[in-house]
């Protein structure tokens, strides 16, 4: 009975240690201030067709996941937001990411130069 109680207790703090050690390897760091995920490109789809952004790796790190908001301001000062993620990319330190989203910003597809666009809120993962 005591051996199987020792063995029990051996086991769970195994299992605690090995859970502990897995979360610290995926820490998220958000990211203040600074624009560690830059947009350098975008272009706006139509209804269907989703927000394509070229993101840079401002940082000395390769990124392994990151999330934001997507801001778009217009000419006259208005914007649109959507949120975004990108999982499972490693983006090395000053490198580009192009992907696609289907966000909730419809904005003049035909001419992108009219806008200005960046993440906010962003949370980055190393």
């Amino acid at each position: 009975m005591q051996k199987t109680i020792l063995i029990t207790v051996a086991l769970t703090t195994l299992m605690l240690t090995s859970i502990s050690n897995i979360a610290k390897a995926h820490e998220v760091k958000v990211v203040e201030g600074k624009q560690t995920m830059e947009v350098v490109k975008f272009n706006f789809g139509g209804a269907y067709d989703g927000m394509s952004i070229t993101f840079k790796n401002n940082s000395d790190q390769t990124v392994k996941a990151f999330s934001g908001n997507i801001v778009c301001t217009d000419l006259l000062g208005g914007t649109a937001d959507s949120g975004i993620k990108a999982v499972g990319k490693r983006i090395e330190p000053g490198a580009t990411f192009t992907g696609k989203w289907h966000t909730f910003i419809y904005m003049g597809k035909e001419h992108p130069e009219d806008f200005v666009c960046v993440l906010e809120n962003q949370k980055v993962v190393y």
